[in-house]
């Protein structure tokens, strides 16, 4: 038995008197438990309908932008209102009807042809991309319009041209693009030469079933592949890419082929 100064209570008072105790303790940190949760999760409710809110704004709002440009267009179709909607549509990922709406501007500039190269690198138009960039990357590195600059390199990259692109990245010298140039200059040096795996299945193939010196021991070289490809574009400018494959056997083919000469006129060409 336990004495105390109010009177007397047993081992058995005491335990369950401890329980008594305990049980409301766990119920009430259950209850903090519960109300914390209740609270998170309303919280959590509340951001996801507030989200959902300005979502269907935002759509809203991107609608009547679009609908007032084709009204400003109605009313006077200037170059500065086709040049603010294709801005528009840049910004919200539209590059397709961007090229469009950049088709009816007259006169055009470095923001026109800026967004007609960035436009057409993000649809995977490479050769226009390319016509574009080094139309303006004098002017970009003036500018010190980096953006340009990287995505020129990007598009260098993607048609194999890579002292070029290194190039391109190392007039980069500042602002968000500097690290990714500066990563994208260290890939490149790590995996120059290029291999025979990094080039296109066609290229692979032709090398791999390429005759050899035994076949014609006559010949310096043999040309593998040569080929054209020629687009003309809306402003009556055009691009000329050629893609050759040769396989030297000698020195001979190597005094013949290993340099590649490309006529020039710069009356028509620039």
């Amino acid at each position: 038995m336990l004495y105390f100064e109010k009177g007397i209570i047993s081992k058995e008072d005491m335990i369950k008197k401890n329980l008594k105790q305990n049980q409301m303790l766990r119920e009430r940190g259950l209850l903090r438990i519960f109300l914390f949760l209740f609270t998170a999760n309303f919280l959590f409710a509340s951001h996801i309908e507030e989200a959902k809110k300005l979502f269907e704004e935002v759509s809203k709002l991107k609608k009547q932008t679009l609908n007032e440009f084709e009204l400003a267009i109605k009313e006077n179709p200037t170059d500065e209102v086709f040049l603010l909607k294709a801005k528009f549509l840049f910004e919200n990922g539209k590059y397709g009807e961007m090229l469009e709406t950049l088709g009816s501007i007259k006169a055009t500039n470095y923001e026109t042809e800026k967004l007609n190269a960035l436009g057409n690198y993000f649809l995977g138009r490479l050769t226009r991309a390319i016509y574009y960039f080094s139309r303006i990357s004098a002017e970009a590195e003036r500018k010190r319009d980096f953006e340009v600059l990287y995505y020129y390199g990007r598009v260098q990259e993607d048609k194999n041209l890579f002292e070029e692109a290194i190039k391109t990245y190392e007039k980069i010298a500042a602002g968000n693009f500097f690290e990714k140039a500066r990563e994208r200059i260290s890939n490149l040096q790590k995996n120059i030469p290029l291999k025979l795996k990094d080039l296109p299945v066609e290229i692979v193939k032709i090398v791999a079933d390429a005759p050899s010196q035994k076949d014609y021991p006559q010949a310096g070289a043999a040309v593998l592949l040569e080929k054209e490809d020629y687009e003309v574009f809306s402003d009556s400018t055009s691009v000329s890419e050629i893609t050759k494959a040769i396989k030297i056997f000698n020195d001979r083919g190597k005094r013949k082929f290993a340099e590649v000469h490309l006529s020039y006129d710069s009356t028509y060409e620039s």
